[in-house]
């Protein structure tokens, strides 16, 4: 049975003020108990951090690192404190991550009891805990995400948003903080995990009026963060760091697209076919009949056609061995690897893919579809953190492509299931 338990504190009201701001600092200690036979068991921990509600957004300062989670522009910036860099996040990421964790915690959990039966099952409830997250859905619209938040997080009572997004609670019991109207003392949460009983103990203490900081956080002190590894993280980062030049990309890639057309290289003039439209997520238009024949004349068009447009996961290996001897006839063998890549996600071979939507992005960095795509595919790995970069690069690359359409929707999904996250 999960338990919680809460004592409140003196009332912090700021409501209505101009400046509503508050700071305070949380003690936290976790302790599991061991269930029968189970391994893995986390040793017991405690951590300190010092908490600010501003007007919009949450901070949570640790040792390490600061959390800062905007909620009128809808982004998580993170602070390594040592390193004095930052990266820009999505907000989005974490209640994504946690709607598709519980869905999955649900099948795991099923299959669990069907194997172990003297096992304690761990309940719904406690993983709506762990997550901080139910799946009541809403229902399904095609406008764009609702206007954020305006309302003083002080008066959204964001004590419980800083419990919900470090460490859990069930939604009805931070929903029931929210309606006290007030920071509390102590909260205590007793729930099963798949190793045992966990006991948390949130002691939250020097609760003080900031209205000094209620306006906004300040990002002077820090840098963009420009990480050399993982590749990924090089790739991201090099992608936001500056202005794109998109217009003379395009620009080159119609004069190259020309080019080939002139030497008669008709698979060449097709690979740039499609990069342009990978960039700009628009067809560059109709081929002439005296370009259609140059692309039909050459020898490797009807091989690479036959590998890109394979679809029965039969035909696939295949198609991948015909894509990649094809690299070395072409000075675009990145464009190969796109759709290469795209065939290993059709196979469930997501680490290959990804890897190669890296080594395509690094060759041009410019390619929106591709952003999509490497997005797609580290969602379905669950690392909806860099998933949701992706994407966000790909949209500032390509406001309007027709791919990202999707992911718009899946954003007002969320943000109009679970309100309390935004």
């Amino acid at each position: 049975m999960t338990r919680y338990a809460l004592c409140l504190a003196p009332l912090l009201l700021l409501h209505g003020a101009a400046n509503a701001a508050a700071t305070f600092q949380v003690h936290a200690d976790t302790i599991t108990t061991p269930s029968p036979n189970s391994q893995n068991v986390p040793p017991p921990s405690s951590s300190d951090m010092q908490v600010v509600l501003g007007d919009s957004y949450l901070s949570v300062q640790t040792a390490q690192q600061i959390q800062i989670y905007d909620f009128a522009k809808r982004r998580r910036i993170e602070i390594d404190r040592a390193a004095k860099t930052y990266t820009d996040y999505s907000l989005y990421d974490t209640v994504g991550f946690r709607e598709m964790e519980l869905r999955n915690r649900a099948v795991i959990s099923k299959a669990l009891a069907s194997v172990k039966e003297n096992m304690t099952p761990v309940t719904p409830v406690d993983e709506q805990h762990t997550l901080s997250i139910t799946l009541t859905e809403a229902p399904a619209s095609a406008s764009a995400p609702a206007a954020p938040e305006t309302q003083p997080a002080l008066e959204r009572n964001e004590a419980g948003g800083a419990a919900r997004y470090q460490f859990g609670g069930h939604p009805l019991v931070l929903r029931e903080l929210q309606q006290r109207a007030s920071i509390p003392a102590t909260l205590d949460f007793h729930y099963r995990s798949y190793t045992g009983g966990a006991e948390q103990k949130l002691a939250i203490s020097a609760v003080a009026a900031a209205p000094a900081l209620a306006a906004g956080y300040d990002l002077n002190a820090y840098s963009k963060r420009a990480a050399v590894q993982p590749a990924l993280d090089q790739l991201l980062d090099q992608a936001t760091a500056g202005a794109f030049g998109m217009q003379a990309r395009l620009n080159k890639l119609a004069a190259e697209r020309q080019q080939a057309f002139t030497d008669k290289r008709g698979v060449e003039a097709m690979l740039i076919t499609s990069e342009q439209t990978f960039v700009s997520g628009k067809y560059p238009g109709p081929a002439t009949p005296e370009q259609i024949a140059i692309i039909r004349n050459d020898p490797d068009q009807a091989r690479l056609a036959a590998a890109i447009q394979a679809r029965n996961k039969a035909d696939l290996p295949a198609a991948i061995a015909t894509l990649r001897e094809l690299r070395a006839k072409t000075s675009r063998p990145y464009l190969l690897k796109v759709f290469e890549a795209n065939h290993h996600v059709a196979l469930g071979d997501l680490k290959t893919a990804t890897a190669l939507f890296i080594e395509a992005l690094q060759a041009n960095p410019y390619m929106a579809s591709v952003y999509k795509d490497l997005g797609d595919t580290l969602l379905r790995s669950f690392d909806m953190a860099h998933g949701w970069r992706c994407w966000d690069i790909g949209r500032q690359l390509a406001p309007a492509f027709p791919n990202f359409r999707a992911v718009d929707q899946y954003e007002a999904t969320l943000a109009k299931n679970h309100p309390e996250y935004f």
